[in-house]
This record gives structure tokens, sequence and C-alpha cells, in this order.
């Protein structure tokens, strides 16, 4: 008897599934589930063990355990106990476990493995050696997307249609990959590609059992001690019981408003709420949801190409995913019965692809892209459906407006896709992040034992703000700073449609949307009252207002009164008057020179000068031919000192302290490894060879200095820098350790450009500190202590000082490990702690402008369970903090923030406008 098999070896769990001539497809089973664990243990004796029974094992000695192989191939080998195992080997390990499992099926006719579009060539080769270890010689490769979207057109009865699009969403147990498809007259092509590789439902358990950790704390210190630091097998085995029970709650909370989640060595059981779990997981499905904003921006899906969502992947099971993505898109996606399924189901829809002629350079890069497109079953006759042993669930979407559906319908040709290179990110051990918590936890409790009775409620917020600023590196408490007062009263902005805040000039202003328009008010800071307001024929989807000189700018994405159009109303901020309403559709503002503007556009490729105040075009440039995508082409040149007039845009309530030079602007183009500086007239400065990756460079203080490409830098990742003058080398290029890579690259001091780096070696981060003027690397008598734990190292430049933090999203800083930290960038001295990095430390940066930065906490009230979303003022020169004001319920996210010296602006969880001033941190 043959077989057809189909294997989705997932990060976290691997998948097959098997069809024989004849009979409808079925998955094999693993000790009774279709899911088998893709952890692997070696023995002592070199024996690889695989599912669950490594995972028992694992208890036995966990250095020699690897709970996510997929995530290692690029490493080669992995230290398992006391030897390296070839990764070649962890995967064939778990590959020989799918065969023996199909040994009475027969002999396999066709076998597909499934992996991410983003796989290049070696990763590819790395998958094919290890089916050749497991005896399967012939394999077929398959993009995972492809055969999902496969499943969403043949089995839940959903094509796409010629020319459209669906956006596959797969959110599994160890990452998130985002992939844009599009059905081409040949088949479906990976439009665009992106994702996580540090966000899936491991992280959701950690931080739920964060959340709960707390509260056993302090209702059984001893239990929880136990589960921290477990001394005895049993006790090790409470501690997984935990985690599993964790892990069980959040799985039925997507079936049921609360769940019970029993404490091991206890009688006690704690109840999880649904709303607990959304304000917990909310965060993580923010950061889930912006990069699949990104993809889609870089997919340039004209409107209403986008056919449908699909969701795949056992954390698509969180209603607060489909929630948010419905929210932020417009579109209900949809959530097959069992999401872990279709990818492996939709491998046995595809028909490979059949030889095409060489692609032609214009056509783009080929790589992690799919180079060519597939076919899947034919839509025109009837696809087989299977009998009632695997009949498919119909499709579940979530109650949603009937008229926001998705339109499966013909929708106009998409532009051709460009090529996205996915900035991968290793993060392996970051699922034991939750243990620093829990040993400051206990350390905190053995201290405090004895009046954790009489003091349990101020303890506890204690642990929830995890401590605030201080001098000379030590935290103190907020206050220092005074009281941050409300001025005026909260303005409720009502709960349906965009809202915006922003301030400059010295007014805060704040926008309204609703009923086809968009209401616009300039508050005065010191009484709270209107200055003016206005009313404009625009209502967004997002809304945004920036100050830039003596204007105010209103960008409204997706009008809806502009047939969908992003775009952009002027004003005069002296008194509101509306100067402009102008079409911004695929333009992106790089620099504000007085009133004019400094865009970058990519339809076409051009960069553009225009006269805010009259909407006038001053000049444009065009970009080479050769430019296919590019998503950061355009810089200003930064200069240190700002002078009030022109600098970078603000980003996402942030403002740093950097000035823009009006008469130098550059234009890098990635694809022919060259780069332009043109002149505050547009004339061309400079041209000349510089072959910078477009995600990683800075333009600043008369040099360029970014990341060279991999196809330049020689095999180990480099830092260049190019006088702008006349774009050559100004300094040998400064390289790093083959393997590393390179992840951000930013001005952090005078004359001073830092880099982050991951360090190959130990799976770590590190910051490169760079003299701008000689190349010389700086080096710092501290250290910031970033380690496997982290997230990434990002700064801010506030106040002509470095904001030290971890930044998932730039500009936010948060704080996971070393807290969020004010340094001396030429000596990496700790100058202030703005956050304590103690207790899992909650706080965040989330606005800033000059010197004064807002912070946000979560506050809980143990003798109400409230929890609520907490702000602060600090001034990054003395750390002094101000009082922390309350706006809204922690169930959503601060919903705008504006920073103006002393005085904050800010829309909270309650979509409730409050401007507050700190008056004696001035």
């Amino acid at each position: 008897m043959v077989y057809q098999l189909v294997v989705d070896l997932g990060t976290c769990h691997t998948v097959a599934v098997v069809r024989r001539d004849g009979q409808a497809p079925r998955p094999l089973l693993f000790d009774g589930s279709p899911l088998l664990p893709s952890g692997v243990y070696r023995d002592p004796h070199g024996a690889l063990t695989v599912g669950r029974d490594a995972e028992r094992l694992s208890q036995l000695d966990p250095s020699r355990f690897e709970p996510y192989p997929k995530r290692c191939v690029d490493d080669g080998t992995v230290l398992l106990g006391d030897g390296p195992t070839p990764v070649v080997e962890l995967l064939a390990a778990l590959l020989r476990r799918v065969v023996a499992e199909t040994s009475s099926e027969g002999l396999p006719r066709a076998v597909t493995l499934t992996c991410p579009a983003d796989w290049g060539p070696q990763r590819r080769d790395v998958l094919r050696a290890a089916a050749r270890a497991a005896g399967l010689a012939e394999v077929r490769l398959l993009d995972e997307p492809i055969a999902a979207a496969t499943y969403c057109a043949e089995v839940l009865g959903q094509p796409i249609p010629p020319g459209g699009c669906l956006l596959v969403f797969d959110f599994g147990g160890g990452t998130l990959d985002v992939t844009v498809v599009r059905r081409d007259p040949d088949g479906l092509r990976v439009l665009s590609v992106g994702g996580l590789d540090d966000l899936g439902g491991v992280d959701v358990d950690a931080a739920l059992v964060g959340h709960l950790g707390q509260l056993v704390a302090l209702r059984q210190p001893q239990a929880w001690q136990r589960l921290v630091h477990p001394g005895t097998p049993a006790e090790q085995r409470d501690r997984r019981a935990f985690w599993a029970e964790v892990k069980a709650a959040k799985e039925m909370l997507s079936r049921a408003p609360a769940a019970p989640v029993q404490v091991p060595g206890t009688d006690d059981a704690i109840h999880l709420t649904r709303e607990e779990l959304e304000r917990v997981a909310g965060p993580l499905v923010d950061r889930a949801v912006d990069e699949t904003r990104r993809v889609l921006d870089r997919a340039q899906l004209p409107p209403g190409a986008l056919a449908g969502i699909l969701l795949v992947g056992g954390s698509s099971r969180i209603p607060l995913v489909a929630s948010r993505l419905h929210a932020r898109f417009q579109l209900a996606p949809t959530v097959p019965e069992q999401p872990e399924l279709p990818v492996a189901f939709g491998g046995l829809l595809t028909v490979p692809p059949q030889p095409s002629a060489p692609r032609s350079p214009a056509a783009g890069p080929a790589g992690p892209v799919s180079a060519a497109p597939y076919a899947s079953s034919p839509v025109t006759g009837p696809t087989p459906l299977p009998p009632p042993a695997w009949t498919p669930a119909p499709p579940r979407t979530w109650a949603l407006p009937p008229q926001q559906q998705a339109p499966f319908a013909p929708q106009p040709p998409v532009p051709a896709p460009g090529y996205y290179k996915r900035v991968v990110r290793y993060a392996y051990l970051r699922t034991f992040l939750i243990l620093l918590v829990v040993v400051a936890l206990v350390v905190v409790l053995a201290i405090f034992g004895g009046r954790l009775i009489t003091s349990g409620s101020n303890l506890f917020n204690g642990l929830t703000h995890g401590g605030g600023p201080g001098s000379g590196g030590d935290p103190g408490q907020p206050g220092t700073g005074g009281p941050l007062t409300l001025v005026g009263s909260e303005i409720d902005l009502g709960g349906d449609g965009a809202h915006a805040v922003a301030a400059g000039a010295d007014l805060v202003f704040y926008a309204v949307t609703g009923n086809g328009k968009t209401a616009v008010h300039a508050v005065d800071p010191a009484s709270g009252k209107d200055r003016w307001s206005v009313s404009s024929a625009v209502e967004p989807a997002e809304a945004s207002l920036t100050v830039a000189g003596d204007l105010l700018l209103l960008d409204a994405k997706k009008s809806a009164t502009d047939g969908g159009k992003d775009m952009r109303v002027v004003y005069q901020v002296s008194d509101g008057h509306e100067l402009r309403k102008l079409d911004w559709s695929a333009r992106k503002d790089a620099a504000y020179l007085g009133s004019d503007v400094i865009v970058s556009s990519d339809r076409p490729y051009q960069t553009q000068r225009v006269n805010l105040r009259t909407g006038q075009v001053a000049w444009t440039h065009p970009a080479p031919k050769d430019v296919f995508i590019a998503d950061h082409r355009v810089n200003p040149e930064l200069t240190w000192n700002p002078d009030g007039r022109n600098g970078p845009v603000p980003v996402k309530g942030v403002a740093e302290s950097f000035g823009a030079n009006p008469n130098r602007v550059v234009e890098l183009n990635t694809e022919a490894g060259t780069a332009d500086v043109l002149d505050g007239n547009g004339k061309q400065l400079a041209s000349g060879q510089v072959p910078v990756d477009d995600k990683l460079w800075t333009a600043f203080d008369g040099l360029l200095v970014g990341a060279l490409t991999s196809e330049a830098s020689a095999g180990r990742p480099q830092l260049a820098g190019y006088r702008l003058d006349n774009l050559k080398p100004a300094w040998p290029a400064i390289g790093l350790t083959p393997g590393d890579e390179i992840k951000y690259v930013h001005p952090c001091g005078a004359q001073l450009v830092c880099a982050t780096y991951q360090k190959k070696s130990d799976d770590t981060s590190a910051i490169l500190v760079v003299d701008a003027r000689t190349g010389q690397k700086v080096t710092w008598t501290r250290q910031p202590a970033y380690g496997e734990f982290s997230e990434e190292p990002y700064w801010l430049v506030q106040g002509g000082l470095m904001v030290y933090g971890e930044g998932t999203f730039p500009p936010q800083l948060g704080c996971r490990r070393t807290g969020i930290e004010v340094l001396n960038s030429t000596t990496g001295e700790l100058l202030h702690a703005l956050a304590a990095a103690q207790l899992g430390c909650p706080d965040s940066l989330i606005g800033a402008a000059g010197k004064y930065v807002a912070m946000s906490s979560v506050h809980v009230d143990v003798n109400t369970s409230r929890t609520s979303w907490q702000v602060s003022l600090v001034d990054v020169s003395t750390g002094k903090q101000s009082d922390r004001l309350d706006v809204g319920p922690a169930s959503g996210q601060v919903d705008g923030i504006a920073v103006l010296g002393t005085t904050l602006g800010v829309i909270g969880t309650d979509h409730k406008l409050r401007v507050a001033s700190a008056a004696k941190l001035a």
C-alpha cells in the first residue's frame, strides 16, 4: 500500500497527515494526540527521544533537553548534556518518529515537508538533510502559508479571487509567522512575509504564570517558594504541573469566561478570568497585530485587495487575537476548529510547481519569498470531501458586524511583490524570564514575610510597580518630583472612532472622529479649556496629530469619506484655520524643515519636499529604477543640537532631542548598493557606492553609518561609515564575529553612534559604541547586563542623554531585566534608573519630548482586585519622577500620549483625555 505524507515540523509541535489511495486524509496520532511535542532529549549514551517522552525525561536533566530544535536550524550543533548534537539529528529524530508511526501504512509515494516561507536555501538544505537521515530520500518542501491558503480555499470553501490576497496569521506555540499570499493566474505566490520569533503561546503562558504567581506569593508564600525553587523530584513535578494548569486554563478561556488554576501541593485554586487573560496577553497580541500591519505595509496592497485573514496555529484560539485583528483591519478573521492542522492538510492539496523560465533580475530577488507559484487543486470542479472519519468543522468566525466581513470577491491586480528579508531574533531561553520574577518574589517574601499579614496591600503594590527612579543609580519611589495634577476636567472622547493627541507650540491638541467628521481641539495646558476647535470632513480608521513648526497636521489613515485614502489635513496652530486637505497615500514623512516636509514616496519611489502651507511640491528626486522595495530609504542628516525649527519626525508620542540639517537629505538604494545626498533644493551633492542595509543605518553629524549588506560584508557583519560630502569611506569597517547579527543602528551621544548586535556565541545582546569621527570603538566602563532573558536593547536620546532599555516596538521602552536607565553614552555610567529591574519591572516609557519622558505602569489594588494604568512624568536630567495618575482600567492599552515640558496629555483606556501638570519638575 502506498500513501502520501505531509509533515508540518513546528517550533513547539509537529503534525503529520497521511492519505492512502481512495481514502480521506487523516492525521497521525502520537500517544493519542495529533500533536507531537517537538522537544528532543539526549540520554548519556547519545540516544535521542522525542515528544512527550522527551518532556518527561527532561525532568531528570534539563540540560539534555532541547524544547525547540527548529529554532536551532542556523546553529549547526546544540550542546545537550556534555556533548554537541547536530541539529540535523534533532530534526531527523522527529521525522523518524513520524516514519515509525506510518510503518503500517506501506511505502510513501510522496513526502512533503512544510517550512516557513522566509527560509532560505541554507535552512531548507538542513531540513532536506534531516529527511535523508530519517530515511526519506525524496522530499518536497512547501511553504507553510501556501499550504494554509490552499486549505482555506479547498476545505473551508473560501477561495481567493484572482489578484486577491489572503493574510495567513500563524500564531503557534513558539513563534508568529505572518504572510500575505496572492493568487496569480498560475497559482499562489508569497507576496510579503514577516513575523516574530520571540512571540508565541509559551510567552502568553509565562505572562500568566507571572500574573498568577503574584497572587500565590501573597496567599501561599511557602507553596510559591517550592514552585520557584523545587528541591525534590516531587517539587519539580509540581512546578511543571502548575505551568500545565496555567496552559490548560488559558485554553479553556477560549470557550468559557473563567477557568480554575489549581496550585500544586495545596488545596488552593485560583480562578483566572477571560478579562485577566486579555489584560495580561493584550500587550503581546498588540505586538502581533503591529507586526501584521508592517507585513501588510510591505505588500503595498491597493484598497480592497485583501480578501481575508486566516488564523492558524494553536495560539490563534485566544479570542483576543481575532478581535484585535478585526478591529485593526476591518476584516473578520476565519479560525478553523483545529488551527494546528490546516498547514499539514493543505500540503496534501497542493500541486508541485511546474518548471518555469528563469526570473529576470528586474523581477526581484528570489530567496525566502516564493520563487514560483504553487497551483492548488482546481477550484472549478468539486474537491473530494473526506468521509465522516475526517469531516472538517466549519470555519469559526467571531460574531462581528456583517457589513465588515471579508469580501471574497474579485479584486484589482496587485503590484509586483517586494522582497523583505525578515530579521530573525533568537531568544531561546526567554521562556524562563518568569524565573527572574519568581526569584525576586521569594526574596521579598523571605525578608518581609513577617509584615505580609499587616502590609500585604503595600507590598503587592510595590511588586506591581517595580520601584521608581532615584539618583546615583539607586531607584527611589515616585513622587520625588511632586504631584501630577489634573488640569481642568477629564474629557470623554467616546468609545467609537479614532482618537489622537499631540503637543507643541505651548498647546495640547486632540482629535475625535465620528459621523463622517473629525473634530480637532487645541487645549490651553494652564486651564484645560479649549483655545479653539474645528471640524474637518475626514473619518479615518486611524488618526494621528503632529506639530510641525506653526502648523498642526492631522493624518487620517483610510479615511471613509475619501474612498479609503490616507489623507492629511493642515491647520494653523494659532487659530485652527484649515489650510489644506492633501492626499497623503504612499507618502512617509522623513523630516520637518520649518513648515516644509521631506517625504519618501513608494508609488513611485521618489523623494519630495512639500510645502505644507500651500500643498505644493518644491522638488522631486526620483529614486533609481532598480529600487524594488525599501523599508527605510530616506533619512535627514541628524544633528546633536536641535534648533527648534528643523528636526526628525516624532514617532508614537516620542520626539527625540535631535535637530535636522536642512541642507542635507540622504537616499539609500540597497538593491544597487548606492546612496545619494541631496541639498535643501533637491540638488544632488554626492553619489557613490554605499552597500548598506536599508533597515540598519543612520545619517548623523556628517556621516552615513550603517550595517553592510551580507553581500558586501565578506562573511562577517560589519559597521561602516561614509562621509556625506563625497560618500567615501570615513574609516575602515568595524567587523564583528561571524554569526553575530546587527539589529539596530542609531546615534547615542555627541559624535557617537551605537549598534545593537546579537552574539552567536552565547545568544546574548550587546552594544557597540563607535566614535563617528574616528571609527574607533568606545569602551564603556559599565556594560549593561543584557542576556538571554532579554528582548533587544534599545535607546532614545532625550535632553542630550541616552535613555536605555528594551524596545520591542521602538520608540517605546520596556524593562525586563536591567530596568530603564539614563546613561552617560561616553562611559556607559549609570546616571539614573527610571524603572528598577527587580520584580519583573512592569514600567514602560511611552512618550518623550526634550528632557521629559512619560512612564506607564499597572497598579493593582488587592483590596478590590481592580487593576489600572497609571502614568507619570520624569525629568531624565535629574531622575525625579512625579506622582502617578490613574488613566483607566488595565484591560486595554493607553490610546495616546503627548509630552509638553512638564505637561502631559494622555488618552486613557477609558477613552478619556486628561491634561496634567507636574509643575514641581520644572
